[in-house]
């Protein structure tokens, strides 16, 4: 927790047997290149200037501080039980009590970004009273696979992740190197 500088928090799922390797936006090596994290990789590619990763695992940037957040990986898409409802609340409940102790360390920057419009809504945060906003960024586009009409800001051009790096005082491509 000490080192973390990132945390992106989505609600995108992917559906192949074998894709996901618990990460957001990130896939097993063997797997194909599942079209939400296309489309997250492509637009970091036209903001910071760099070329489409051929891995698919994005665990180095957790080495790096880059926490990523996946609100949807313990619930079955074929089958719903009391117990998923528990879990997601659990799971809920623990990312935002991480995400309230990260933004309250002394003297360390934290960039927050949700990717889905609910993301942020199904954690309950109140950003100005449950994050110090002197210590805190919060970044929040939609979902790159949502197709119908949002109001939300699109991914697409929004510049998250040079924001990020500015407002960390890095170089985005360092921060983003994959």
């Amino acid at each position: 927790p000490a080192s973390v500088k990132v945390v992106i928090i989505t609600n995108s799922t992917f559906t192949a047997p074998g894709t996901p390797d618990g990460l957001a936006f990130s896939a097993m090596a063997n797997a194909k290149r599942p079209w939400s994290q296309h489309l997250f990789l492509t637009e970091l590619c036209r903001d910071v200037g760099v070329s489409m990763p051929k891995r698919k695992g994005l665990g180095t940037w957790q080495e790096r501080g880059i926490m990523l957040i996946n609100m949807c990986p313990v619930s079955s898409p074929y089958r719903k039980t009391r117990l998923d409802d528990l879990l997601k609340e659990e799971f809920r409940l623990l990312v935002g009590e991480t995400l309230y102790k990260l933004s309250r360390r002394k003297n360390k920057k934290l960039v927050v970004i949700f990717v889905g419009e609910g993301v942020k809504r199904s954690l309950n945060l109140h950003v100005d009273r449950d994050l110090r906003p002197d210590n805190v960024l919060v970044l929040s586009v939609n979902n790159p696979n949502n197709l119908a009409p949002s109001s939300g800001t699109p991914l697409k051009g929004s510049s998250i992740f040079t924001k990020a790096a500015k407002f960390l005082g890095v170089d985005p491509k360092e921060l983003w190197r994959l």
